[in-house]
This record gives C-alpha cells, structure tokens and sequence, in this order.
C-alpha cells in the first residue's frame, strides 16, 4: 500500500527535537532546543511587538499531523507548560489548582506564513477540506498572527512545569500567557456557532490494534494514542481515498501505521522512533529509508 508522510517542516536546526520555517520571526534557542524567545516585527507603519514566551508544550503530538483538531477531544492525553526561568511562577501564590479549567495562549508554529500572503477564506477540516469560509469564522491555523487559544484542564503543576489534559498543541509551540477560565463569564448560554453548529465529525467507530502491538506501547500512552485514533487523524482531503491506503502519524515516540476502511481504523504496525528518526520525518516529511516494509 503507498504510505503518505505527515510532516511539512524543515530547515531543523542542529540537534533540534522540532524544526520550523517562520518568516519575520527571530529565533533564540532554549535548552531544549525548541522556541525561548520570538521578536516579531511589522512593516514600517506600524508598531514593533516584542513577543517573549513564558515556556514551550510538550506533548505528545510529534508532528502537526495527529494534533486534535480542537481543544478537550482527546482528554486523556497529557501535556505540559514547561516555563521559562524568568517566567517560573511562585508555586505558593500561583492560585491555581488541579482539575482548574485555564485558556492557554499559544502560537501556531508549523503554518506560519508572510503576513501579507493570508488568505480571507480557508477550508476548515470539518467541511471536508473543499469549501471555503471566512478565516475568522474558523480556528484555522493560516490566518493573520498565527495565535490561538486553547482551554484545558490543570492536572498538576510545580516550580517548573504546568502539566494538563485536552490540549491541541504541537510539542515545542511557544506559550505566551495563562487566563483562569470563568464559568460565568466565558460561557454564553444560548450562545450560535455559527456553521460549525451545523456540522460534526465524522469519527472511528472501531479501532482495531492487535495486542502484540498494543503492547510495545506504555500503557499510561495507550488511552490517549486510542482518543486521538478515534478522531481519525487523516487528512480531510484524503478521508475519500482508496481504503488500501496506509498512513502514519507520531505520537509520544512512536510512529503508528494504519489503514481505514469505511468507519474502522486497523493499526498494522507500531515502531518505536529514536530522537535522530523523529528529526528526519520532520525534516523530510517521509520515514527513514530503512524502515521498508512488505
């Protein structure tokens, strides 16, 4: 079956975990070598905005591919804020406790584009790929300062590190703040979404993984590789394509491969990634060339 590679990065840097092309920003490197700090500039007739990360994710979504499409799908996978030295909170006063819901501001890494080449309409993954809405009716990654926000739920936290579940981050994306979520203030009763009301995703209804390769994977893994399986991670635009087809995605270390026919996912093979693989597939978009297969 042809393979489809999942990954659009490139020019990593040296011994880099995650690599990244970004037009107009300037990267300093981290002790672990991702994202410390961004100074982002605009054109001559506007103001020059410094943008200092308090921190970096680090999550189990190796590539942009496989990353839950919104916030909250995959519950049981868990991420963390690891913060900056200068940006460490005071863990005494910091007011925020496990099972705390927080918004999350982060910037999209992996679609960054020149700011003048955006585009006004995009085609959300939940229309399929093939119709168009306005980009600020959407969570759309390609879009004018490539911020987001993401509500999660605090699992636990200490001087260093904010750990948490329900995110939709790429590991290595730069945090720029924490909110606290107010109930009665970010929940608008009766509130219209809009198109997105309208449609749902169409989800795995069985996932299928024999047990000898269910068990190369940890089982503290397995609950949240099972919640991101079931949102069907494959492209949109492929969703309509020959059912022989295999794909991939990287998840906590691992590279799964797996086809789909009608709504059942079938995993046929589970390899464990070193460091050195995890760069090339994002440096290539494709696996090394040793791991052939019949």
């Amino acid at each position: 079956p042809k393979r489809i590679a999942y990954c659009s990065c490139s020019n990593p840097p040296a011994g880099a975990k995650s690599s990244m092309s970004i037009p107009s920003v300037h990267l300093v490197s981290r002790p672990c070598d991702a994202i410390s700090r961004l100074e982002y500039g605009t054109s001559d007739e506007r103001p020059v905005m410094h943008l200092q990360p308090i921190g970096h994710i680090e999550s189990p979504y190796l590539t942009k591919f496989g990353v839950p499409r919104q916030p909250g799908l995959v519950s049981r996978a868990s991420s963390r804020i690891v913060f900056d030295s200068a940006h460490a909170p005071d863990i005494g006063s910091m007011g925020i406790e496990p099972d705390d819901s927080i918004i999350v501001l982060w910037m999209f890494t992996h679609n960054i584009k020149d700011a003048s080449a955006w585009s006004k309409t995009v085609r959300p993954p939940l229309l399929g790929g093939t119709k168009r809405v306005g980009v600020f009716a959407s969570r759309s990654s390609f879009r004018p300062n490539a911020l987001a926000l993401s509500c999660v739920q605090v699992r636990a936290y200490d001087h260093a590190s904010l750990s948490f579940f329900g995110g939709d981050m790429a590991d290595g994306t730069p945090v720029f703040a924490l909110y606290p979520y107010l109930k009665n203030e970010h929940c608008v009763s009766g509130a219209s979404e809009g198109w997105r009301g309208e449609v749902t995703w169409p989800t795995m209804e069985q996932i299928i993984m024999p047990r000898k390769l269910e068990q190369v994977i940890p089982v503290s893994t397995r609950a949240g590789l099972y919640q991101v399986l079931r949102q069907d991670p494959r492209p949109a635009y492929t969703r309509d394509t020959d059912e022989n087809r295999m794909f991939w995605l990287a998840y906590d270390d691992f590279v799964i491969w797996f086809t789909v026919q009608e709504r059942c996912l079938r995993v046929v093979d589970v390899t464990k990634a070193s460091p050195q693989d995890i760069a090339y597939m994002r440096e290539t978009g494709n696996v090394p060339d040793d791991w052939a297969r019949a």
